[in-house]
């Protein structure tokens, strides 16, 4: 079975009601996640219109290119990834620290604006430069019916799930598609071709008045390992390799 590299995790948090102002919580935020984030966080100007509530004004990395987070007036995301660009981490060498620091992260912004929809995003990387072989998740049918030689594809699925304790329903969306990444081994800068696998869990739209308030750092985290049980990413690649190509 082909390796499968972590790439790097997403959460977002989307706000019930906008901050008008997010770069003047730049100093308490700073506090709160510690030494996360040492480099000087960037603020942009935005106009305050409908059109950019999801553009970030304020932007923090780390030093080491482990870490980042934008937020908006109506969202926040934080961003773990895989590498200080010296090695690959895989997601269970980070995910209790990524755990640790969306619930500051989680407990920062409660106490601004009421949390009404989170998401979780999770990215991952093969090394297969045909990109043809994620047609093998396609039905035969379909494929007779396009007719020609396969050149390459890309999918997406999404179903709906509840979590375990069933008191949040979640988009549960796969896309695979065909990527370029740089992957860093002995601080040694490695380009590759490849497939991407992302894993998305994201609690639905249309549930945001019933689910404002109702989030807590407990049920995010447990919301997460939920998501990374229902990875099924050796299932998914089995599916991709275990299949003769045409």
């Amino acid at each position: 079975m082909e390796k499968i590299r972590f790439i790097n995790t997403q959460f977002a948090l989307f706000f019930g009601k906008p901050i008008d102002r997010p770069e003047i919580y730049i100093s308490d935020f700073t506090k709160e996640m510690g030494d996360v984030f040492d480099q000087s966080p960037l603020a942009i100007p935005i106009p305050n219109s409908l059109e950019f509530v999801n553009t970030p004004i304020v932007q923090f990395t780390s030093s080491n290119g482990l870490y980042a987070c934008g937020f908006a007036r109506q969202r926040a995301d934080y961003y773990h990834y895989s590498s200080d660009r010296k090695k690959q981490y895989e997601f269970n060498e980070i995910k209790d620290i990524f755990l640790k620091n969306i619930e500051k992260y989680f407990n920062f912004f409660s106490t601004k604006t009421k949390i009404n929809r989170i998401g979780f995003l999770t990215k991952f990387f093969i090394d297969e430069p045909q990109s043809k072989i994620i047609a093998n998740l396609l039905d035969d049918d379909f494929k007779k019916i396009h007719g020609g030689d396969i050149q390459s594809a890309k999918l997406q699925y999404i179903s709906r799930i509840k979590n375990k304790s069933e008191e949040f329903i979640l988009n549960n969306s796969t896309m695979i598609e065909k990527t370029k990444t740089v992957l860093f081994e002995d601080s040694i800068e490695t380009p590759k071709d490849g497939i991407l696998i992302t894993r998305d869990f994201n609690t639905i739209p249309e549930k945001t008045g019933d689910y404002e308030g109702k989030f807590t750092a407990e049920k995010i985290k447990q919301i997460i390992k939920d998501g990374e049980e229902n990875f099924k990413l050796d299932d998914i690649s089995k599916l991709l390799w275990n299949h003769t190509q045409n």
